[in-house]
């Protein structure tokens, strides 16, 4: 499987978040063929407000992602539905469970997952996701087909997953969102020790 807008185009390789993007910088990685958009919470007025624009003319080729860190069923509904008002969609693209950890109550999650396949099953959300740092977890959820993507932390400073996870999740057909690639960009500062040559960086923030 693979995420696809409501249009059929495959997700891009690259997607665009961030709080303290502006509305202008939305709408030109749309232009330029960025179609993947994840935000947290809507706390990032300017970005959303880029985001809600686009929607308006090209619905069918965006996917919008977002989730919630929240427990509680009650709490994940009335998230769900303040995005779908504040960018008036009907439905969700893809929305996560957010930082599954060894903490959590499995059974617990479980209930919230069934939850989002409910809504699933009833159009306001495309994909079920599952986020998590943990490479078991992440693992367990593959395995299981808890969810139709994943999201898991991988850079250069957290690796290994190619060793399993991606693998596996590549074999069970569950796409993976990777993110904090550059570290929060601590990634592009490069490293003291480091006296080569270095590649030229182009940073949007």
């Amino acid at each position: 499987m693979e995420l696809s807008t409501l249009q059929g185009q495959p997700a891009s390789i690259l997607g665009l978040a961030g709080q303290s993007i502006d509305a202008a910088t939305v709408l030109l990685a749309f232009a330029e063929g960025i179609n993947y958009f994840f935000f947290y919470n809507l706390e990032s007025e300017n970005f959303l407000g880029g985001l809600k624009s686009l929607l308006l003319t090209n619905r069918e080729q965006v996917l919008v992602a977002t989730g919630s860190e929240n427990r509680d069923i009650q709490s994940l509904r009335n998230y769900l539905d303040s995005v779908r008002h504040c960018l008036n969609v009907e439905m969700v693209d893809v929305f996560f469970i957010e930082y599954v950890s060894p903490a959590d109550d499995i059974t617990q999650v479980q209930v919230l997952l069934d939850q989002l396949r409910s809504w699933k099953n009833s159009g306001v959300v495309r994909y079920v996701g599952v986020t998590t740092h943990n490479r078991a977890i992440a693992l367990e959820m593959i395995e299981r087909h808890q969810c139709d993507v994943l999201m898991h932390r991988y850079n250069m400073a957290h690796r290994k997953a190619e060793e399993d996870v991606l693998p596996a999740a590549q074999k069970a057909g569950i796409p993976v969102v990777a993110f904090t690639c550059t570290r929060w960009g601590t990634l592009l500062k490069g490293d003291h020790n480091w006296h080569g040559k270095l590649c030229a960086c182009i940073r949007y923030n």
